[in-house]
């Protein structure tokens, strides 16, 4: 149902958010030491990540390919096979994502380690808001895996042992617009603290003494 079925477009949710997730990322290594990547001995490193980058989002196209075109479901008659939407390609399109962002992770680390500690802290314009996406991202796709999960066993709350109370059957008993209504609330709430902490922790009233 999930793969293939009525359901099938919380599958290609989650894997178009890995995808943007993936993409986010690697914008913020291409990104984040701009400075570093553009000195003439790195020009060449630089345009690797960028190239890097072109590869990435193609297979990213490819992983959110549906199966199926034109109906809800597959086996419609009128269901026309995608021929980007081959499952195979999705398992070569993934393997690449993982193979590019270790590749990223490692010629960072190897070869950009000394330049990095003495830029460290000091981000871009475009990575700065790079990682808050891909924290964001990162949080979505926990609660799309925990709402397909959820439907896969509906109408089950434990599969043929618990009903869902009420007896709704699909897709979940709370729908994913409220969940990211509440993700939203305690993100808010979340962030108005650590904001709050920061601005608490910075005022050094001693020091404002000293001068």
């Amino acid at each position: 149902m999930i793969m293939h079925g009525s359901r099938a477009w919380e599958m290609l949710l989650m894997v178009g958010l890995l995808s943007s997730l993936y993409l986010t990322v690697i914008t913020y290594f291409i990104d984040r030491r701009e400075r570093i990547l553009t000195l003439q001995e790195n020009r060449m490193l630089h345009s690797l990540f960028k190239t890097f980058l072109i590869i990435a989002c193609i297979f990213a196209l490819v992983l959110i390919q549906p199966a199926w075109l034109g109906v809800n479901n597959i086996n419609d008659p009128n269901a026309w096979a995608n021929p980007l939407g081959v499952m195979d390609y999705k398992y070569v399109a993934l393997f690449t994502l993982v193979v590019i962002g270790a590749l990223l992770l490692m010629l960072d680390t190897i070869m950009l380690g000394d330049s990095r500690e003495a830029e460290w802290g000091n981000l871009s314009g475009v990575s700065r808001p790079a990682a808050v996406m891909a924290g964001i991202l990162g949080m979505w796709i926990v609660i799309v895996m925990g709402y397909v999960r959820e439907s896969a066993r509906s109408p089950w709350t434990i599969y043929k042992v618990n009903p869902v109370p009420g007896g709704q059957a699909y897709p979940t008993p709370v729908p994913i617009s409220r969940i990211f209504i509440v993700w939203a609330i305690v993100s808010a709430a979340a962030l108005l603290v650590f904001w709050f902490t920061s601005k608490v922790t910075a005022h050094h009233p001693e020091k404002a003494e000293e001068v």
